[in-house]
């Protein structure tokens, strides 16, 4: 069965039950595909809200049947933006960038070029495993993974810090898998709210050793917070919540080792663009010194057959979510208390609101000053008391002139 989210007040729990939003996990093989035991499932759990209301609970249900998971790369994106965000909060980081002098040097210098990759891994062709200076040949490996035989650093001159905002979003990993793990972080890549990027490791470099979560079916792996934000006269109430699994940047699971959980390689060419920071002054067309840049301009290229990591969908299976936003029930005139009855406990709710700062009358589980109306003038006011004590009290009218649009 379908994970629910047990957080809903119990008041929804039979209404959620009717919409049928518990629905059976079914995994779907194309046609003339055998069943393969999963290495991963995650799961983005159904859930419903109320509209206007904060601290929306998202969770996200992991099982993972054979491997240790200790480091974790999940971005979840909203497709409704207008009616849900996620919870954010801004901050700000120093972002560093590292340049080397072209022309002139450092601090003199009248042109430069980024350095992205401060470090080169090569790899001996001829013969195999050979080191300089008794490789004759050699490739440059973009994946350490893959192994290399020594690796090159490329200089640079001086580094530019400036400050970047960052979005950070809001999660709570109080009871779950990743309780007590050393750095867990949430950010919003779009930065307005209608994503998050989880990433989180069990252990870093430092002490003391914290393991990952060993393999285990049903756990909670962590709770996202959202706040709903729809003008309730819409007719469209569902959001999607989708995992992004399109690159291995967005989505990764990864044992002790740095292993990622259900990838598998293929073999693909990788083009690599050089631009050459010294010319030979004797022959212009002779460069001395080149350095590797992401895009064009450039002065040569080198392609090699890399290996490139991928999803195996056959043994990583993913299942989005959706948020439904329900129609508020009707706010009941008087009932300021929102416990279905009218009666002297609401002129003291009213009482304590008004004269002590207590809390704000209830529609349906959400603050409202809609049943505190009771002279229907469309203000909630001593006036409100005094007309609810006359009824009480006195057989005045009853408080069913709230302004209830």
């Amino acid at each position: 069965m379908r994970r629910m989210n047990h957080s809903l007040p119990a008041r929804f729990c039979a209404f959620v039950a009717a919409l049928g939003l518990a629905s059976t996990l079914t995994i779907i093989l194309g046609a003339g595909q055998a069943s393969a035991q999963p290495a991963l499932v995650v799961d983005v759990i159904d859930t419903v809200a109320l509209p206007n209301t904060q601290n929306t609970v998202i969770s996200i249900f992991v099982d993972n049947f054979s491997d240790t998971v200790a480091g974790v790369e999940l971005w979840i994106q909203l497709d409704r933006p207008d009616a849900v965000v996620f919870q954010t909060n801004v901050d700000t980081i120093p972002d560093t960038s590292l340049w080397r002098c072209l022309t002139g040097t450092f601090p003199n210098c009248t042109d430069s070029v980024q350095v992205f990759d401060t470090i080169r891994f090569w790899s001996c062709q001829n013969p195999p495993g050979a080191v300089p200076p008794n490789c004759l040949d050699s490739i440059e490996v973009a994946d350490t993974l893959l192994g290399y035989d020594w690796f090159t650093t490329i200089p640079y001159d001086f580094s530019h810090i400036v400050d970047k905002e960052i979005i950070l979003g809001n999660f709570d990993t109080t009871g779950t898998l990743m309780s007590g793990w050393e750095f867990v972080d949430a950010r919003s890549l779009g930065g307005q709210g209608f994503d998050i990027k989880i990433s989180a490791l069990a252990n870093q470099a430092a002490l003391p050793v914290t393991s990952g979560f060993g393999p285990q079916n049903g756990g909670l792996l962590i709770k996202l917070l959202a706040d709903v934000i729809l003008d309730d006269t819409a007719t469209d109430r569902t959001v999607n919540m989708r995992i992004v699994s399109s690159t291995l940047n967005n989505f990764s699971f990864s044992d002790e080792l740095g292993n990622s959980i259900g990838i598998v390689t293929d073999s693909v060419e990788d083009t690599a663009f050089w631009f050459c920071e010294q010319w030979d002054i004797f022959d212009t067309s002779l460069c001395l010194s080149y350095i590797r840049v992401p895009t064009p301009p450039f002065d040569s290229l080198s392609t090699a057959i890399v290996l490139v990591g991928r999803l195996d969908t056959t043994k990583v299976f993913l299942s989005d979510g959706s948020l439904t936003i329900l129609v508020p029930p009707a706010c009941v005139c008087g009932d300021v208390n929102d416990d279905t009855k009218k009666n002297i406990a609401d002129i003291t709710y009213m009482i304590a609101r008004i004269f002590s700062g207590g809390p704000s009358p209830m529609c349906g589980g959400s603050p409202s000053n809609l049943p505190a109306d009771a002279d229907g003038n469309c203000k909630f006011n001593i006036a409100d008391i005094t007309y609810m004590i006359a009824w009480i009290f006195s057989g005045g009218p009853g408080p069913d002139g709230c302004c209830i649009q």
